[in-house]
């Protein structure tokens, strides 16, 4: 008798271990479903701001941009046969056309940064700390210096992304004179530490879409997140990304 019920206690026993076991694999099943939905959702919502970039990139370059070269050209030829007073105006007009014609280049090259140039992402950040410093309100202070990895344009677009989305920001509302762009290795993880000097943390998290979009492409990359002040009274945001998902 006693062993029957040693043997209905030991089957019991087993019968619950399994159902745990059952259950435990059921709500991981259930969790990574729904991890794996909020991330398809997420790089559905920036795959649809990347295609629209793309559309108002293709606009600016092949339909504004031909009529702003060609209003150019009909200034240029209409200044040779002007002559008095009537050459000033058209010199600030031509000024003026000249200066749009390269905004508009400009937003459409930062638009899509990655369409049709073959750039790496140290070349397009470079390129853009440096036109940003030569405008002079800003001085950026930029270093790159991840070697021997592979990074996957979908990764380098992210990264891209990240960095002109704080400096938009930066530029826009934090009063700074000073910026700073950090992308370095650090135990088999990059580490991107971006910093102003600006008036605080608040011009970050004010961001609103800006700074979803950040924390989404950090999020689908697997990295990690923080923000604080810098130095006492600017921001910096530090991010870090395992280098296995840059290849992904």
């Amino acid at each position: 008798m006693n062993n029957d019920v040693y043997a209905i206690i030991a089957f019991a026993s087993c019968l619950v271990v399994l159902m745990f076991i059952f259950m435990y694999m059921l709500y991981k099943y259930f969790v990574g479903k729904i991890e794996r939905q909020q991330r398809e959702a997420m790089q559905a919502v920036l795959d649809a701001q990347e295609n629209e970039r793309k559309y108002i990139a293709k606009e600016l370059h092949d339909n504004l941009g031909p009529l702003l070269s060609i209003s150019n050209m009909q200034l240029e030829a209409a200044m040779e046969k002007v002559k008095g007073s009537d050459i000033v105006l058209l010199n600030d007009a031509y000024k003026q056309l000249k200066q749009a014609i390269d905004i508009c280049r400009n937003i459409s090259h930062d638009l899509t940064p990655f369409l049709n140039t073959g750039n790496s992402l140290n070349e397009i950040l470079q390129d853009y700390a440096q036109r940003v410093s030569k405008a002079g309100f800003i001085a950026v202070d930029y270093l790159y210096a991840i070697s021997d990895v592979a990074i996957s344009q979908q990764a380098s677009a992210s990264l891209c992304r990240i960095v002109l989305e704080l400096m938009t920001n930066t530029i826009k509302h934090a009063q700074a004179k000073n910026i700073g762009i950090r992308i370095t290795e650090q135990q088999h993880m990059l580490l991107l530490h971006y910093y102003d000097d600006g008036i605080g943390i608040q011009s970050v998290t004010n961001t609103g879409i800006g700074l979803k979009n950040i924390h989404s492409r950090v999020q689908l990359l697997n990295g990690q997140l923080q923000t604080g002040q810098y130095e006492g009274h600017g921001m910096e945001m530090k991010i870090k990304i395992p280098l296995t998902q840059l290849s992904v």
